[in-house]
């Protein structure tokens, strides 16, 4: 059988036996390639691991081979791969450049096309992270990193805010997989402005800005939003920004602000529209991007704003907008706006969830839900402003999808609560002793011998089917992440992984990066994690303490558990366009112990680059 015929079947295959769950409609989705990474992490071996497409039969071989400088490739398995998507090679002579490629294997033993190779080089140190060189940028920090297939090879690449240490205009860089320098964007002077209400926000900025200012607003995000195989930048945008191809944003006053959308290999707008000026009156607005798919197939860009009232105390105005970008328009496709709407409290970012299982997603806060044609879903009743919110499959016995959040300064001594993420009805409430600011909470599958998930804040460690109290000490309840070779997960903060012994009740460290000279961001988080390459194992991103590059550590903890490439579930792949204070990246599966395989995705690849595009 060719591959081509044999491609087209499992395309064919694909169409015809997809399961119809979590909403019939396909999503266009972004090619990737297989993500194949090489990292040495003992004297005499290098790990390898690759991606398992969402598009793949569960089942697919791989065959796996290594180049050693001139000579000929050699294949490192015995037999067809058909267990984890990784590999121990041993026996290298790593005082030459090695190049790894890996090729899917059919029924009949015929080898696909191989993937690009990933090149370990000469003399390469021990050590779990690969290295991408910065642009220098003397008196400038990395914040936030997002990530995007820019130039449509099916790699990630990389958007990277670069923050002025005191005085001076934050700025945006793009970057190729390869660490290629694209372009830079300078917000100009409406980003530099400082302000004095910590929640009004500077009429154009490219990140999270710095501490002396603008708080958790974002106002970028990176996504295929014409579904074209390409990525493009969508950023809020005032006058005095100079793009990425250096003309700048030239309009009769700062205070009007727009929503721009960028080429994302040189960083020239393509597209602008303005901003709905209804709250002008209090000033410049702030918030978070993100992206969903609010018709089910094709993607939207949606921005969550406010201002602070100047006319009530703690007031603020809020409210919700979506856009899509199609043939180099940008056209508004609706607003919410909350008014006096009860029980509508928001946090410090949103989530994208179908949380309704109607194949069209959602825009979640840590208060209210809003559907996808813009309309309330609901409201938390008696939820107020908190920092953490965590929607996915925490309880795999109960039908549908779980969120829980933690409260801060709930005049009810409400701490925390246990909702369900489809009609936001309250299953369970967590009160204190204390009107109290519960700034950290989490969710995750920390514990082997309790179903399902657990969470953990300030008053201990439950688990999330039963609400049983497991243990009245708990791990810091900054990040979740999937790190080793297990269903269960481990915790991410600061510079650190560390896995929770249920016996011990404590946390053990696995990973410190900071002894290979890592940096984390304010607030104790990376720029970015989330798995980028190889496995579905999440990979962490940090800058290096010398601010010249970034380290993107990736686990060496071999596995025999195979999962397609956690990008390819709808759900994970957007939390990677949504900022703010980061949160947990999050399946729409339950993935923990005890976990069944789960479903394909409903979703497709087959974009096509338009010509002369980029």
């Amino acid at each position: 059988m060719t591959h081509r015929r044999a491609h087209f079947l499992a395309v064919f295959a694909l169409f015809i036996t997809l399961p119809a769950t979590r909403g019939s409609a396909q999503r266009l989705m972004e090619h990737l390639d297989r993500g194949i990474v090489a990292v040495r992490h003992q004297d005499n071996a290098a790990f390898v691991s690759w991606r398992l497409l969402g598009t793949e039969p569960q089942d697919t071989a791989f065959n796996l081979y290594a180049t050693t400088g001139n000579a000929d490739p050699v294949k490192l398995n015995d037999q067809p791969l058909t267990a984890g998507t990784c590999f121990e090679a041993r026996g290298l002579d790593f005082a030459q450049t090695t190049a790894f490629t890996v090729w899917n294997v059919d029924d009949d033993g015929q080898e696909g096309e191989p993937s690009k190779a990933f090149n370990l080089p000469a003399n390469t140190p021990i050590q779990p992270f690969i290295t991408v060189s910065l642009d220098p940028l003397p008196g400038h920090y990395v914040h936030m990193i997002w990530v995007a297939d820019l130039n449509g090879d099916g790699a990630y690449d990389y958007l990277v805010d670069r923050l002025p240490d005191a005085e001076g205009t934050p700025k945006l860089d793009a970057y190729l997989s390869d660490g290629t320098f694209l372009w830079r964007l300078d917000t100009g002077p409406n980003g530099s402005q400082r302000v004095t209400r910590n929640d009004t926000p500077s009429a154009s900025i490219s990140g999270h800005g710095n501490v002396a200012g603008f708080r958790d607003t974002d106002n970028v995000t990176a996504y295929d939003f014409d579904s074209n195989g390409k990525a493009e930048v969508a950023i809020r945008t005032a006058n005095g920004v100079t793009f990425g191809d250096g003309t700048t944003l030239e309009h009769d006053n700062d205070t009007d602000q727009f929503i721009s959308i960028l080429d994302g290999m040189t960083g020239t707008e393509r597209a602008r529209a303005p901003f709905p000026n209804d709250d002008d009156e209090h000033g410049p607005v702030g918030g978070h991007m993100g992206v969903a798919y609010l018709d089910g197939v094709r993607p939207s860009l949606v921005y969550k704003s406010e201002n602070r009232r100047d006319d009530v105390r703690r007031g603020f105005n809020l409210q919700v907008n979506a856009w899509d970008f199609r043939d180099d328009q940008l056209t508004h496709r609706w607003q919410w706006k909350r008014g006096n709407t009860p029980n509508a409290s928001n946090f410090h970012q949103i989530r994208i969830v179908d949380v309704d299982a109607d194949g069209r997603d959602e825009v979640c806060d840590g208060g209210y839900v809003i559907d996808d044609d813009g309309t309330l879903l609901y409201g938390l009743e008696g939820v107020i402003h908190g920092d953490r919110f965590h929607i996915g499959d925490l309880d795999p016995e109960r039908p549908g999808l779980e969120g829980m959040g933690c409260q801060q300064d709930n005049d009810s001594k409400l701490w925390a609560y246990y909702y369900d993420a489809a009609t936001g009805e309250i299953l369970r409430k967590h009160h204190g002793d204390e009107v109290y600011d519960v700034g950290r909470a989490t969710a995750a599958d920390l514990d082997p011998d309790h179903p399902g998930y657990e969470y953990w804040f300030r008053g201990g460690l439950y688990n999330a089917a039963t609400g049983e109290l497991l243990s009245d000490k708990q791990p810091p309840a900054n990040f979740r992440i999937w790190w080793d070779g297990d269903a269960l997960s481990e915790v991410l903060d600061k510079t650190h992984v560390l896995k929770w012994n249920p016996q011990t009740e404590s946390a053990e460290r696995v990973l410190d990066a900071s002894t290979f000279g890592a940096v984390h961001s304010w607030r104790n988080a990376p720029p970015f994690y989330g798995d980028i390459l190889g496995d579905w194992r999440e990979e962490i991103i940090f800058e290096h303490q010398d601010r010249d590059r970034l380290l993107i550590f990736t686990t060496t903890t071999p596995t025999d558990r195979r999962l397609y490439t956690l990008p390819h579930n709808p759900m994970y792949r957007l939390c990677f366009t949504v900022r703010g204070y980061m949160q947990s990246n999050m399946v729409d599966f339950y993935l923990g112990h005890g976990m069944t395989t789960p479903a394909r995705p409903r979703i497709t690849t087959d974009v096509k680059p338009a010509a002369g595009r980029h």
